[in-house]
């Protein structure tokens, strides 16, 4: 026979059926597969055997001062765990604007670490620009500019 737990909308079922929460047909035919499928028997017996250790378990007796000592041990806790730092600005040392001062100080010196350098020209650059103007030049001598730019217009 194949499990009715294999698809998995009817592992809904199950657990209603482990609850005690299913009646009249539904209940007889998850009976009927229970009592046919070993896998199904192990999951109800130890679903059985959950539910009685946790029925006979009782919690330990609570002692008077229970709510004193808890409390003062959520005060201790929470002294030590705070990080250094939120204690250090707890303390009413009147620095707390050096904080902030310090911080502005970080940003402003890590904007200078990590903008770019400004280019420096390499040597064949520099070259490059030499030559070009070499040629501008010759080209100036073979074709004269005139200086006035009303000779210009009328040619």
């Amino acid at each position: 026979m194949n499990c009715l737990l294999k698809p998995p909308e009817q592992q809904a079922l199950l657990f209603r059926y482990l609850a005690g929460d299913l009646t009249g047909e539904t209940l007889c035919s998850w009976q009927r597969h229970v009592a046919s499928c070993p896998d199904c028997q192990h999951l109800v017996q130890s679903q059985e055997n959950l539910e009685a250790i946790l029925s006979s378990w009782q919690p330990p007796a609570i002692s008077a001062d229970f709510d004193q000592k808890l409390w003062a041990r959520i005060e201790l806790d929470r002294q030590h765990t705070q990080p250094w730092w939120l204690r250090y600005l707890s303390l009413d040392w009147g620095w707390r604007l050096a904080v902030p001062a310090a911080l502005t100080a970080c940003l402003i010196l890590g904007f200078f670490v990590l903008s770019p350098a400004p280019e420096v020209m390499q040597a064949e650059d520099i070259e490059q620009v030499e030559r070009m103007l070499d040629d501008l030049e010759a080209l100036q001598a073979l074709h004269p500019q005139p200086e006035d730019p009303r000779i210009q217009d009328s040619l």
